[in-house]
């Protein structure tokens, strides 16, 4: 895309100048949507002074929504022009504020730009692009998935990543929740080179009310939260016991028919984040 629109040049040119104005801080980088995705993104800078931030969420690249009928890149009714993802960005760009994002099937490799939305909201302002791609139920991919958007980095011992945000709600917190166990066992299993540990991660979010937002109404109970509402203890036990065993402090998270997570601490002191 043009380059107002490249993320390597913003985070090249952003990074550049912190360092100028304190060498010894350490840059974090966020990829494209919502930082999931961190392909394609070298970034000329110090090794030493900037590590790459990745999101998950289970809508990120487990289970995605399906968003209705996929039109082509011109408004007008007919069947969808079916072509690459760079080709439907290019065209959702084109049209402006009449794309509401381009959509591809779960490989990339079958994309359309939408004409307008049936089921799910817009929420950006041209000239970006909102891309999402649909699995409807699960990705059979999960972990390849993870690995060529971002995992790649820390495998091939090319730059640090740290997990700067995933979160879950209380009713997920369940060991039943495959895309849970299958991505604390991702976390835990792809280490930097020369280490004995898994990534380092941060968990969404520790209040127990929401702030407001989009959907969000400020005050009423956050169902990610950690604590609850008064903010003197957890919110939920099932889901404080998960992110103590997502935090390695237990057994390798597996599938049953249990409603919890049983942990066996192996240290004391389990910690919320990393």
């Amino acid at each position: 895309g043009p380059e107002y629109l490249q993320v390597k040049i913003a985070a090249e040119a952003a990074g550049a100048t912190v360092l100028m104005a304190a060498p010894h801080k350490l840059v974090s980088i966020g990829g494209l949507a919502y930082s999931t995705d961190l392909r394609n993104v070298p970034i000329d800078l110090p090794k030493e002074s900037f590590v790459y931030e990745a999101h998950e969420y289970s809508w990120s690249s487990w289970s995605v929504a399906e968003v209705g009928d996929l039109l082509g890149a011109e408004v007008a009714a007919g069947e969808p022009a079916i072509m690459s993802q760079d080709t439907a960005q290019t065209h959702c760009l084109a049209l402006g504020s009449k794309c509401a994002g381009v959509v591809c099937s779960a490989d990339g490799l079958r994309c359309t730009a939408r004409a307008e939305t049936k089921g799910r909201r817009a929420d950006f302002v041209p000239p970006q692009v909102s891309t999402f791609l649909t699995y409807r139920n699960r990705n059979p991919n999960f972990e390849r998935h993870l690995d060529e958007h971002w995992g790649y980095l820390v495998k091939e011992g090319i730059a640090p990543v740290w997990v700067s945000e995933f979160g879950f709600a209380h009713d997920e917190a369940q060991s039943s929740n495959e895309w849970l166990m299958r991505f604390s066992n991702y976390v835990r299993s792809t280490k930097p080179h020369g280490q004995a540990d898994g990534l380092d991660w941060a968990y969404w979010e520790l209040s127990g009310d929401q702030v407001g937002g989009t959907s969000r109404k400020a005050g009423a109970m956050e169902s990610f939260g950690v604590l609850g509402l008064c903010y003197t203890g957890a919110a939920s036990a099932a889901h404080h016991q998960a992110i103590r065993a997502f935090s390695g402090d237990g057994t390798i998270l597996t599938s049953n028919a249990t409603a919890t997570v049983l942990v066996e601490e192996r240290r004391r002191g389990a910690r919320l984040t990393r």
